[in-house]
């Protein structure tokens, strides 16, 4: 039904609209929402306007084995039955619909439900040409329900001009069959502002927020934001594309679905995200049928908190959290992911937020804390709790380069545990860099493990590779656990290899049925020099070294002041090597 008792839209002076209902028309779609009520109360599981909260999980059979990626699709304005072309009239929004080739207002005061067999908006913008602004006033709660089509509170778009949507009321959206979104913004420059609480829950797409630009995007959000599907399909929290990203958010966010994201930015530009909101994406939960011996999975396949990506050439993209995000996925699970692909691309994450990730099966893409990786410089600093559990592969700060520099700066405590049983990494910090050099700075609390991996199943307190020059510093404390355990492991292809174990800070390995070292490094072409002045020790059940130089062709050089303590079962325990096969060792 359509509340539309004080809605109104403010032109220019001289071309002030008053959108009203005549009483038929109300009479019509009064009478139009309670049939269409009635029916979703059959089909779609007592769903009214006091009971919005529905399941919004999936069902995966726990022997499927891959994962069909299916890409996020941007949509032009919605997706298929909302697409605008010469041939299709605009959007009709039941309760305020304004269409104009110029500049549209509206501001909104009252409380809007609007319930429907097909599509479902609540009040509609649409601009072809010109700027659209829409303002949903505080306590002005919005409703959009559909059965069959697409629901969305506040929908506004613009063919060439500009599109701004400040919202301060509580918005639900609910589709049975199609998308659901809170807030829908496109244009060419968009800037949404939000500050109610926004409910979306749809078929095979659900976003609280979707804001789209041609240009620049703008994502203001303090508002709580709750977003679900119900199929095979995708939730965000906020989804924002453009050519310029810029996202802030300081409300909670959940986002549960097959494919669960809190909070998506993609561009061809720079990208700017900054949470302090608690996110929550995805989830699992396996239930066991004592009759039958079977256990069914319901969740989701792929979580991500926050997931920032451009392609463009120098893009920028950064990320800055200190929210609380757990990501829970069946294939794989990622706190904080930022990409930049692109020539002389840069991807940076400042965190000082606790960050939890877990992978339920082997068969996946693996669990990271955060990940980055660009054509660029890739960096990390990170002062948040980080734990990472995964049934495959898992890795608790990964900051990757193609042509620059690969950094990361810890300060926070970080736990990886992989619990595969054939042989999967557990890495505490990587940085690698394929061109450029790498650095690594700890002062945290860095623990690994892969547990019980009897084929090759390394653990890695920190992993840092590169080409050029290699530098790691310890202040803090590593431990890794493995059949194959390293506290460090830290290699150049052709630069220097510089190890320094701080006094003060110390170095632990267990190797159950393999190898263990404390600190090794290799250099192919340069020179490799280990500093020791803290504590070292540990386990293995064959190879045991505390401190292992090799330098392929440079020099190699190991200066001591701490303590070295060694234990092997079988094979040869060394507190230091040191081989240089045509330099001096």
């Amino acid at each position: 039904m359509s509340n539309n008792r004080n809605s109104h839209t403010l032109g220019k002076a001289h071309n002030r609209r008053i959108i009203r209902l005549d009483p038929m028309t109300r009479a019509v779609r009064s009478a139009l929402s309670v049939s269409a009520l009635t029916l979703a109360i059959g089909f779609a599981g007592n769903v009214t306007a006091a009971n919005h909260h529905v399941a919004a999980v999936h069902a995966l059979q726990i022997e499927r084995a891959a994962i069909d990626h299916v890409p996020v699709v941007d949509l032009t304005v919605v997706t298929d039955s909302f697409a605008i072309d010469s041939h299709r009239a605009p959007l009709v929004a039941l309760a305020i619909n304004e269409y104009s080739i110029g500049d549209i207002v509206i501001d909104n005061a009252d409380p809007i439900s609007e319930i429907q067999f097909g599509d479902a908006i609540a009040i509609s913008g649409y601009s072809n040409g010109g700027m659209v602004d829409i303002t949903n006033q505080a306590d002005a709660n919005l409703e959009a329900m559909s059965l069959l089509g697409s629901a969305i509170g506040i929908y506004g778009y613009s063919t060439t001009g500009d599109v701004s949507i400040h919202n301060a009321a509580d918005i639900y959206a609910y589709s049975a069959g199609s998308l659901a979104d809170g807030i829908f913004a496109s244009g060419a420059n968009v800037d949404v502002t939000n500050s109610g609480g926004i409910q979306a829950d749809g078929y095979d797409w659900a976003a609280g927020i979707e804001a789209q630009a041609a240009d620049a995007v703008s994502v203001d959000n303090s508002g709580d934001i709750s977003a679900s599907v119900y199929a095979t399909g995708q939730a965000f929290g906020i989804y924002a594309t453009g050519s310029d990203v810029t996202v802030i958010n300081s409300g909670a966010i959940t986002a549960q679905g097959y494919y669960a994201t809190g909070i998506e930015a993609r561009s061809y530009g720079d990208i700017s995200i900054n949470n302090s909101g608690a996110i929550d994406a995805g989830s699992i939960d396996a239930v066991y049928d004592p009759y039958t011996g079977t256990t069914t999975v319901y969740g989701s396949a792929l979580a991500t908190g926050i997931n920032a990506s451009s392609g463009g050439e120098a893009a920028a993209v950064s990320v800055a959290n200190s929210g609380d995000i757990n990501a829970i996925g069946y294939f794989g699970a990622t706190g904080i992911s930022v990409v930049s692909s692109g020539l002389g691309g840069t991807a940076s994450v400042d965190n000082s937020g606790a960050i939890y990730a877990s992978q339920y099966t082997k068969y996946g893409v693996g669990a990271n804390g955060i990940f980055t990786s660009a054509d660029g410089d890739a960096s990390v600093t990170n002062s948040g709790a980080i734990t990472v559990v995964s049934a495959g592969a898992a890795t608790g700060i990964s900051a990757l380069s193609f042509a620059g520099t690969a950094s990361v700066t810890n300060s926070g405590d970080i736990e990886v545990v992989s619990t595969a049983a054939l042989g999967y990494d557990a890495t505490g910090i990587l940085a690698f860099s394929a061109n450029g050099d790498v650095s690594v700075s700890n002062s945290g609390s860095v623990s690994a493990q892969a547990s019980l991996g009897l084929l090759y199943s390394n653990a890695y307190a920190i992993r840092a590779q590169g080409f050029g020059d290699v530098s790691v510093a310890n202040t803090g404390s590593l431990y890794a656990n493995g059949k194959y355990a390293f506290g460090v492991y830290a290699s150049s292809s052709a630069g220097n290899v510089t190890v320094n174990n701080a006094d003060g800070a110390s170095i632990g390995f267990y190797s159950y049925l393999g190898q263990g070292f404390g600190v090794l490094g290799i250099a192919s072409l340069g020179d490799v020099s280990i500093d020791n002045a803290g504590d070292i020790a540990g386990y293995a059940y064959t190879q045991a070294v505390g401190v292992f130089g090799l330098a392929a062709a440079g020099n190699v050089s190991v200066t001591n002041s701490g303590s070295i303590a060694t234990e092997s079962a079988t094979s040869a325990s060394v507190g230091i090597f040191a081989r240089a096969d045509y330099g001096n060792a």
